[in-house]
This record gives C-alpha cells, structure tokens and sequence, in this order.
C-alpha cells in the first residue's frame, strides 16, 4: 500500500512524501532509475522501463506487506519526483520491518533529505503501525546512508562481506536495526539482557527523531 502523506521542510526545500496521484508521476522513475549512478547502491544491474514502474505500482497499491512513501519536491509549487522509501514486512515472530530508500536525483543528494524521511518513517513505523524493530542495510562504500540511518537510531549488527561487486571491487554490506524506545518495546526486545551502550545512546537519538516529527511535520491527525 502507499503511506499517508506527510510534508516536512529541509532546510530550503519542501518535500511530500505520499503516493502518487497517478501514474505518470512514477513512471519518471524509471529512467532516473537506470542511472548507474543510482543502481551501484541498488545492488541491481538492470535498467528499468516505464512498464517496470507501473507494474511497481500496481503491486504497491494491492500490497499488504509493504508500505511505501514517494518522494517529491514541492517547494516552488512543481511536484518533482526523487524518489521513495519504504517499510517492507517480516515474517519474525515481534512485528519487524525492513527499511528501504533512495534518491534518484543525485544533485538532491547531501542535503538532509534521508535524515528527514527516515525520521518520519521510524515514527510512522513505531507509532502508527506498532512495529518493535526496523532492520536496514547498506554497502560499505555509502558512508551518507549509514549516517542518516545512524541519526535516527540505527545500530550496525552485522556485516556481511563480498556482497557486492561494483567496478571490479568487491564491497560489503552493513545489516542495522533500529529498536522502538518506548518503554514496552525495549522492555519485549532486549527481556533482561544485558544492553549495550550503542544501543542506549541509539535509542536517546531515536525518540529525538520521534519528537521531532510530532513537532515539525503536518499533519498527524
């Protein structure tokens, strides 16, 4: 399904984050898409037509596993395309998602636009939707990913090595989980382990990005 919308200002720009209202609108995706620029990231080799997006969609829209947010820029009135992020669904027996995002604009990358996002998704995830967890991961090589990610609570759990081969380099994968702060949550994640510090000093960042959504981003009804 595609996600309600939600509008947020960073720094210069006004982004929305909804569904489309049709399909034309994501049917830009596809050529963006095919920009070896953007699928280095993507883990995929293929480029991609406008009949791969409306097929997208089309599974989006019936979906009940995933919710997915498209991402455009509204600031001077215009509806630019740039990209999506989305929260796919686990089959882990505490409702876990797994994350996805990009940005298929390079010159909207470094401008605070998947810090932003990521904040409303983890709110979204954990307080509209009651999720536990949220798990992510990213290529090695993309440090601006892992940050943003890490901005918002994600915790680095895992590597796993040689998963991609770009260029003739082999590079590898950061698996990361973001866990919900409140009290009930951290209570049913960690039952009586011990809890690292990373995950501690993780969880102070992430309810600042929860209380900065319940101020800054409209609407919320």
């Amino acid at each position: 399904m595609f996600a309600p919308r939600y509008t947020l200002k960073v720094g210069d720009l006004i982004i929305e984050m909804g569904p489309p209202k049709n399909k034309a609108e994501i049917e830009q995706l596809a050529e963006l898409m095919s920009n070896p620029k953007i699928t280095r990231y993507m883990g995929v080799l293929s480029g991609f037509t406008p009949d791969d997006e409306a097929d997208w969609y089309e599974k989006v829209r019936t979906s009940d596993d995933d919710i997915v947010w498209t991402l455009f820029d509204i600031t001077d009135g215009k509806r630019t395309i740039i990209g999506n992020t989305a929260l796919h669904g686990s089959k882990l027996p505490m409702k876990t998602f797994v994350s996805g995002f990009q940005i298929s604009r390079p010159e909207y990358w470094g401008k605070g636009i998947a810090s932003a996002t990521h904040r409303v998704r983890t709110w979204h995830a954990f307080n509209r939707e009651g999720a536990i967890s949220i798990r992510s991961a990213v290529i090695e090589p993309n440090v601006g990913s892992r940050r943003a990610l890490e901005s918002v609570g994600y915790v680095v759990v895992g590597v796993e090595r040689n998963k991609k081969l770009d260029d003739g380099v082999y590079e590898d994968q950061l698996n990361l989980e973001c866990i919900n702060p409140s009290p009930e949550s951290w209570r049913q994640w960690w039952h009586g382990d011990s809890i690292p510090k990373k995950f501690r000093d993780a969880r102070m960042r992430t309810q600042s990005a929860i209380d900065w959504v319940r101020e800054e981003v409209k609407p919320l009804e």
